[in-house]
């Protein structure tokens, strides 16, 4: 495990979790490993990856996909719902695109950025 790798899972373990482990799958890419689940027992899949000059966690669609096993998602564009996934992507420093949440690492606070980004996807996995 190169150096940057090995501080950064530290820094998520010190923070967050022991239980946080990295694997690299490729060039500034590695799947975070997690004690975090949706209710049917699979875990939240979480990338760790450099886009442009930092890094972001990204659920790379994972999230809504998942909830779509169980619901309409077309209800999350409407209504209460809505408003309640849009004030959790902002209130917790997320972004979307296309169905993909992410938060982008400022200052090296991986801990901090990682938080926030598994808060807000509890939070979103609660509207089913």
């Amino acid at each position: 495990m190169n150096t940057e790798l090995s501080e950064i899972q530290d820094n998520l373990k010190n923070t967050v979790s022991a239980e946080i482990s990295l694997l690299n799958e490729g060039v500034n890419r590695f799947r975070v490993f997690t004690p975090f689940e949706f209710e049917d027992g699979d875990h939240f899949s979480i990338i760790l990856k450099k886009d442009k000059d930092s890094f972001i966690f990204t659920d790379e669609a994972h999230t809504i996909m998942h909830m779509s096993y169980d619901m309409d998602v077309s209800v999350l564009k409407k209504g209460n719902r809505q408003k309640i996934l849009t004030n959790t992507i902002s209130n917790f420093g997320l972004e979307e695109n296309e169905g993909e949440l992410f938060i982008r690492v400022n200052d090296n606070n991986f801990g901090a950025a990682f938080y926030n980004f598994v808060q807000a996807l509890v939070k979103i996995t609660d509207l089913r």
